[in-house]
């Protein structure tokens, strides 16, 4: 066995009418792929994905929403659903890719930058009401810990800026903000 891990980063300068939900999927089942053959048939434990809606069927299909079954995908192909894991608060399936080596649970997931961001914009939304367990979140409070106003309104939604000050706006420097008021 190897003294070190392959992995496989996929950056493609594409066209946006090249990008599709089929496309993302053909791309990262081939990732997955290489990175098993390049790691003596051991898979990598997760993925990571933004919140473009053509990825969705890659969250829908590693949570067992979706079913994958229909298309021939290099590293799907050899994947089986695995019924609930014993995760407390993980109500999802997984799946199960089997090896000559033996099978491995595997993950996809939304990376921590974009679950931030769909976080903090939930916050904003006037019409939803936000509980972290059976605690009412109010995200007006944040204002009298200094939060600058352009976060509270939501300037740019795909900001990681924002989104950090809205999760934690004690710890950021308020003079950062004073151009933007």
């Amino acid at each position: 066995m190897r003294a070190f891990l392959s992995f496989d980063v996929c950056f493609l300068p594409r066209r946006p009418e090249d990008i599709t939900g089929e496309a993302c999927l053909q791309i990262i089942t081939a990732c997955w792929e290489a990175a098993c053959r390049a790691n003596d048939f051991v898979p990598p434990l997760c993925h990571a994905h933004d919140n473009h809606f053509t990825q969705v069927q890659l969250t829908e299909i590693w949570l067992g929403i979706r079913d994958y079954k229909d298309a021939s995908l290099p590293f799907l192909d050899s994947c089986v659903r695995e019924p609930r894991l014993p995760i407390k608060h993980w109500p999802f399936t997984s799946l199960r890719w089997k090896g000559p080596h033996g099978s491995h649970i595997v993950f996809g997931h939304n990376d921590a930058g974009h679950i931030q961001k769909a976080v903090t914009r939930a916050l904003k939304c006037r019409r939803r009401i936000v509980y972290i367990g059976n605690m009412r979140v109010n995200p007006g409070h944040l204002m009298l810990k200094h939060l600058p106003p352009y976060c509270y309104r939501g300037k740019d939604w795909q900001s990681d800026t924002e989104a950090a000050w809205c999760l934690n706006p004690d710890a950021a420097d308020p003079s950062i903000s004073a151009e933007y008021i």
